[in-house]
């Protein structure tokens, strides 16, 4: 079978490299052994026209000096691209900032892949700009005849953003690859919560994570693990007292613009001795930082995910995730599992923790006081994820959404 895919996103995008890029080349280079598999994807810097990846064809829209300017590149010649290809199935890895309306140019059978559905989120992030894919979303979506959602709640939403009825729609979740799977090491760190993912202020919730660190290291002191002496805190100043802080490293990259921000954040809140930055970091380096036994736990205050990729990765590790009710974060870190999923108020529309932003805050700082004292809940949590995520294989992935794919040839082809 040929294989056309088209995505934005690609792992060495210097201003995502997020999970649907990960998925697309996972799921690639497996269906690369038995089917012929082109990527068509975003430019940037370095990118070049062409390369092959384990067996894939990645082919690149013109590379732009800018993350704007690249995303509006792609909506216009990516199409360009795909259409010189043969195909026996063409999919779109949908995205509301750049739909490419597949099913008016290209020939059935086409599917579209969700890793999010933005709707209102598009608006609070983006302004004018997310006003204008929130408007394009259901329009880009309705033409297909074939999806995939990355998770059950994001089904459930797709379904209130189109109508399914003659329409045919699989749920297969995303793979976690065997490395976080490896024993734990100690790597002689200090302790830390770790915030690990792609720099996305608005999505990620790293806004309401520095405030609320901010809170917690302000209160009264934190009882030091091990032992019932305190010792002085840099962060909490006079007013605080002594005590053990909460230290957060914060792993990923981004777009320069949402990097300052973090970094000004930081300053802004004092939390300069607390909080790290390490950049952008591989996937080996990731599992390490998971893996160490200096991490007590992950941090993952997302306004709205899918199915995090992160925090089914951190339970691979045996981390527990300190996270807010939002259904992409039940099905990836289920409090039946490792998840410790925070409640401010009662979900509201847009499908994430509501509540005002102090309530947001103080209760992930409630959340962080928790899981930080009591390192027991944390580590019998993390047993629990990583007995829970090893059903979660990227080759089980790739099998499913294979047989998927030969499905629709046969219906549509």
């Amino acid at each position: 079978m040929r294989i056309v895919a088209l995505i934005y996103d690609d792992l060495a995008n210097p201003w995502l490299g997020g999970g649907g890029a990960r998925r697309t080349y996972e799921v690639a280079r497996r269906l690369a052994m038995r089917h012929a598999v082109t990527v068509v994807a975003g430019g940037y810097p370095g990118a070049g026209s062409e390369r092959l990846r384990d067996g894939v064809r990645y082919l690149f829209t013109a590379p732009q000096a800018g993350y704007a300017a690249s995303r509006l590149a792609y909506i216009r010649h990516a199409p360009l691209l795909a259409r010189k290809l043969a195909s026996d199935l063409t999919i779109e890895v949908f995205s509301a900032y750049n739909p490419l309306f597949t099913p008016l140019w290209a020939k059935r059978p086409q599917l579209a892949i969700l890793h999010n559905i933005y709707r209102g989120h598009a608006v609070a992030k983006h302004g004018l700009i997310g006003r204008l894919a929130a408007l394009l979303e259901r329009p880009a979506l309705v033409g297909f005849r074939n999806y995939l959602a990355v998770s059950h709640g994001l089904a459930d939403e797709l379904a209130r953003t189109v109508r399914l009825r003659g329409k045919r729609l699989a749920v297969i979740a995303n793979g976690i690859d065997a490395t976080f799977f490896a024993h734990p090491h100690t790597s002689g760190r200090p302790d830390y919560a770790l915030s690990l993912g792609r720099i996305d202020i608005y999505q990620k919730g790293l806004d309401t994570l520095l405030a609320a660190l901010h809170r917690t290291n302000l209160s009264p002191p934190l009882p030091k693990r091990g032992s019932g002496e305190q010792t002085p805190s840099p962060i909490s100043g006079e007013g605080g007292g002594g005590g053990e802080y909460i230290r957060l490293l914060i792993a990923g990259g981004g777009p320069d613009e949402q990097v300052s921000r973090v970094r000004d954040l930081i300053a802004g809140y004092g939390l300069g001795d607390a909080v790290e930055m390490l950049g952008r970091v591989s996937q080996e380096q990731a599992a390490n930082l998971l893996l160490d036994t200096a991490c007590r736990f992950v941090v993952m205050p997302s306004r709205h995910e899918a199915f995090g990729m992160v925090a089914a990765e951190a339970g691979a590790a045996g981390k527990a995730v300190l996270a807010f009710d939002i259904s992409g974060l039940r099905e990836a870190a289920p409090a039946s599992a490792h998840g410790l999923l925070m409640t401010p108020s009662p979900i509201s529309g847009e499908g994430w923790g509501g509540g005002s932003e102090e309530q947001r805050v103080a209760t992930l700082s409630e959340g962080l006081i928790r899981l930080w004292c009591d390192p027991q809940q944390a580590a019998r949590q993390g047993e629990r994820g990583r007995t829970w995520a090893r059903r979660y294989t990227w080759d089980a992935v790739a099998e499913a959404e294979e047989r998927y794919y030969l499905s629709l040839a046969g219906v549509d082809g």
